[in-house]
């Protein structure tokens, strides 16, 4: 209770209210889930199915994500009225949450790190995008899946890697890409502590997998496995902005192979200089290169790098680049000419070099600042 009040009494008025602000908005949006895609296709009847025919999920019912989220999906259905504008916004109570909460965690993360003020001011700016308020109401859980990540952060922050470990398996179990936290934790804390916290990770992915591992693998496996990020696998339209199309309109021979060749270096250089000093910006370079360089990508991926992104760009008074991020937002949405997905493309890779830039400054800072101080 002292911590809580020591972190939040002080903090003003308006804060909170925009906070709160946010919460109500993402709150509404949740509200057109009713006629959304994802939600029409996937939530409802993923949640249907193990709910009304108490059916295994994998084993019955067919799911290309991992297990989390389908089974709070089913949860929020159960509980819920049969009134199609309330279930709908019920089943997407927990992501609505979870986005609702990400201003609170950049600000907890910020304050760690004697940057309070710029962590109030980042919060706001993520509270009132409208972007991941937008894809709230397409019922996308990406937001509560970032929010796993950045408490995975704050807890490595406080070297409680334990804790940390949990919320990326958490985050694992609601979609893979947390597991990336671990790399980052390599170049933080070295092999023995990193080991420590991977494998409580591992172990509360397995125990999130035990159940279909054991009724029904092959399906499971096969399931899995199926999503199209992992396939690489998209329409013309909906890979508008993405590498697959890029390679496809110039032609590119063995384009997964290039592809993962330059994924794997866009990833493992920079690991060489990330530390316990620049392990943020680190984090961030590797959110924008999974949101914007897997081969094949969906929009909401840039929910994963929206709170760094926002962070940089608040810190750097790069505000523009916002604008930007949401200029490629739209080009994916509607769909017009391949060349226009450069737009998404080249913001992303000036987010990323912005990153990379970062780590390089505080890394030299860092060294400067030890020779002067054994001088």
């Amino acid at each position: 209770m002292n911590r809580f009040k020591q972190t939040f009494i002080d903090l003003p008025d308006k804060v909170l209210w925009i906070w709160g602000a946010g919460f109500i908005a993402r709150l509404i949006s949740s509200s057109f889930a009713v006629s959304a895609h994802d939600y029409v296709k996937n939530r409802l009847p993923i949640s249907d199915c193990i709910t009304t025919s108490g059916q295994w999920l994998y084993c019955d019912c067919r799911s290309d994500h991992t297990p989390l989220y389908p089974y709070l999906t089913a949860l929020m259905n159960w509980l819920s009225p049969d009134v199609a504008v309330i279930k709908a916004m019920m089943i997407n109570l927990p992501l609505t949450i979870g986005d609702a909460l990400i201003p609170v965690a950049i600000f907890l993360l910020l304050k760690r790190y004697g940057k309070e003020s710029l962590g109030i001011t980042a919060s706001l700016f993520y509270a009132l995008n409208p972007l991941p308020i937008i894809e709230v109401g397409l019922s996308h859980w990406d937001g509560i899946t970032t929010l796993c990540l950045l408490a995975s952060l704050i807890y490595m922050h406080d070297n409680k890697l334990k804790i940390a470990g949990v919320f990326a398996g958490l985050g694992t179990l609601l979609k893979q890409f947390p597991l990336a936290i671990l790399l980052v934790a390599l170049t933080k804390e070295g092999f023995r502590r990193a080991f420590v916290m991977g494998l409580v990770t591992v172990v509360v992915i397995l125990l999130g997998f035990l159940p279909f591992l054991l009724n029904c693998p092959e399906t499971f496996i096969d399931n899995i496995f199926n999503h199209p990020l992992w396939k690489g696998t998209s329409s013309v339209k909906v890979g508008i902005g993405t590498i697959k199309d890029v390679f496809r309109v110039v032609s590119m021979p063995y384009p997964k192979l290039v592809w993962l060749i330059l994924f794997a270096a866009l990833v493992g250089i920079p690991a060489f200089r990330s530390n316990k000093n620049n392990y943020f910006f680190y984090t961030g370079l590797i959110m924008v290169t999974l949101a914007y360089f897997t081969y094949v990508t969906h929009r909401q991926l840039i929910v994963w790098a929206l709170p760094f992104m926002t962070i940089l760009c608040v810190d750097k008074k790069t505000l523009w680049a916002l604008g930007v991020v949401l200029l490629g937002y739209a080009i994916r949405i509607l769909k017009p000419d391949w060349y226009f997905g450069l737009i998404h493309l080249g913001i992303g890779g000036w987010f990323y070099w912005q990153f990379l830039k970062e780590m390089l400054v505080n890394q030299y800072e860092t060294k400067a600042a030890i020779e002067s101080g054994s001088g």
